[in-house]
């Protein structure tokens, strides 16, 4: 089983504006659009990490679009994505893999979940990758979401972690993976220029 982290613990202050309810396509929020990409994996616990402060909002936006969201708050979001990242890791059902979606990387799609859960392994984390570079999201297997787990205490960040695990990579010809939103002025690079999408 493959659960979901939808991280949105984030202050937003370099946006200054908060991200998950910026204007995506078709009308809909970043926060709409992951949510309705990521309601396509079936039987999938969607877990979505705020903060206190945009709990109520991105509650208000995302609606009744998935019964089986689970909001969870971050108490101290400013230690960091590793501290949201756990507090979804430690409500995932014993043995499941987990796919890590940030906020700011929204330009998600059904035929690229559908392609990483193919290639999925559980001894392994996946990325998608365009032209060489790594992109998003992440997918994490079963056993490393245990070792994880059992190990919290003593990781600092994920990317220690994961620098001593095995890797794999699925090619891709989409560069929107590559997107990282934190600006208004990424913003304006990625939504003026429709043939990156």
């Amino acid at each position: 089983m493959i659960d979901i982290l939808l991280l949105i613990s984030g202050n937003s202050k370099r946006m200054g504006q908060e991200k998950a309810l910026l204007p995506f396509l078709n009308n809909k929020s970043f926060v709409c659009h992951l949510i309705d990409v990521y309601s396509k994996v079936k039987e999938a616990t969607l877990f979505v990490i705020v903060n206190a402060n945009n709990e109520q909002p991105i509650k208000e936006a995302v609606g009744n679009r998935n019964p089986k969201l689970v909001f969870l708050i971050n108490p101290n979001p400013e230690h960091g994505r590793l501290s949201s990242i756990l507090i979804g890791l430690n409500k995932l059902k014993k043995g499941n893999a987990v796919f890590i979606q940030n906020i700011d990387n929204p330009f998600v799609d059904e035929l690229l979940i559908d392609e990483m859960k193919k290639a999925y392994a559980s001894d392994a984390f996946l990325v998608p990758q365009y032209n060489g570079k790594n992109g998003h999201p992440l997918l994490l297997g079963s056993e490393l979401v245990s070792e994880l787990i059992s190990q919290q205490q003593h990781i600092s960040d994920l990317k220690s972690f994961l620098n001593t695990k095995k890797k794999n990579i699925l090619p891709t010809n989409s560069e929107a993976i590559l997107a990282n939103i934190n600006t208004p002025k990424d913003y304006a690079a990625w939504f003026s220029k429709p043939n990156k999408l």
